[in-house]
């Protein structure tokens, strides 16, 4: 409804304010139009900044929760949502149950799963239920490429003693450090 001098709220007129871009909030009892935490400056913005440098601008504080999408409680960890902590995006699921899923669309009604990591910490490229820490499961063709400039044919994967991993020459001894070998293996079908 306006009203004789601008727009009325709850109970009466909305007053005019001294602080440009702040935007009026009802907290009960009046309007408050000059201490805002949401603030807009004709372009951006800012929850809890008056200097908003992009379309949406939070605050610049350390949380676990900054954008919450779900909560399953009132708290900083059940949580479904984004945080920042020093140094670190936090993306947040609200239990060990939960899972972190990357998609892609594959039309207008439709998206493929790209990968999981699950609640536990295992990683899944091609399979929604991984149950060692990486699995990789490719329909064909190649699945997997590790290249470190000396992959080569007959080369085998091998450890050194703090389990940093590197192409190298096939081991001879028996227990040895060979995590793989690249062989060819000629295979043979039987019809009938």
């Amino acid at each position: 409804m306006i009203g004789v001098t601008g727009a009325t709220g709850a109970t009466g007129f909305l007053a005019s304010g001294t602080s440009a871009g702040n935007t009026p909030y009802w907290n009960g009892t009046s309007w408050v139009t000059n201490n805002s935490n949401i603030y807009n400056n004709g372009g951006n913005v800012g929850i809890g900044t008056t200097t908003p440098h992009a379309g949406l601008q939070l605050a610049n504080t350390i949380s676990n929760r900054k954008i919450v999408l779900y909560e399953n409680a009132d708290n900083d960890h059940e949580i479904y949502g984004f945080g920042i902590n020093n140094n670190m995006l936090r993306y947040q699921t609200a239990a060990t149950s939960a899972d972190h899923v990357f998609f892609a669309a594959t039309g207008a009604s439709a998206s493929n799963e790209l990968m999981r990591i699950k609640g536990n910490g295992n990683v899944g490229i091609g399979t929604p239920s991984p149950s060692v820490k990486l699995e990789v499961v490719g329909t064909s063709g190649t699945t997997l490429k590790i290249v470190d400039g000396n992959q080569g044919d007959g080369k085998s994967l091998v450890s050194d003693a703090n389990g940093n991993a590197s192409w190298g020459n096939a081991p001879t001894a028996h227990g040895s450090k060979c995590l793989a070998r690249l062989v060819q293996i000629p295979l043979q079908y039987r019809l009938g």
